[in-house]
Parts: structure tokens; C-alpha cells; sequence
């Protein structure tokens, strides 16, 4: 599991677009494309402000009044995907 004081930020190289209310990334390396869900999109949208994952989180488990355990797992595993795909960046 990511560190919860994890900086987590978008790469700036990279090529999204919204489509319907969600977010469509074209991954620059990779030449593959990446079709968020609505929260994905949510997500993604969030990491604007390059939040540390405890905060990322606890915003998320807030808003969508869900177990905290739970959204991390959620997210830590949405995260590892971007990463492993250079789609964000952890700063840990």
C-alpha cells in the first residue's frame, strides 16, 4: 500500500479530455488510452491541487459518507494503476 503522507500529482505530459461529465487519457508513453468511471474522474479532478493521499482520501470517504479503510484500498489501487501506466507521479 502507498504511504497515506504520499504527494500524489498529475504529469503535466500528459493528454486528458473530458467527455460526458469523464475523463479520457491518452498516456503519452504508452500510446494507450484510459476511460475513467465517475469516480476515477473525481479523483483524477482532485489531483489538481497534488493532495497528499491521507487527504485525498479522507475528502473522498467525507463526501461519499463511506468507510475510510475502505476508500483507501479503493484508491490506493486506482493510484498504483496511474503510476505503473507514468499517468500521476507519488511523491513519497
Amino acid at each position: 500500500m502507498l504511504s497515506l503522507n504520499a504527494r500524489i500529482s498529475k504529469r503535466l505530459d500528459q493528454l486528458a479530455s473530458e467527455i460526458d461529465g469523464k475523463i479520457v487519457l491518452l498516456g503519452v508513453d504508452s500510446g494507450k488510452y484510459f476511460a475513467f468511471d465517475d469516480i476515477s474522474t473525481d479523483i483524477w479532478n482532485r489531483l489538481d491541487s497534488q493532495p497528499l493521499l491521507l487527504d485525498l482520501c479522507s475528502a473522498l470517504a467525507n463526501d461519499y459518507d463511506a468507510d475510510l479503510k475502505t476508500i483507501q484500498a479503493d484508491v490506493c489501487k486506482v493510484l498504483t494503476m496511474l503510476a505503473e501506466n507514468h499517468l500521476i507521479e507519488i511523491h513519497e
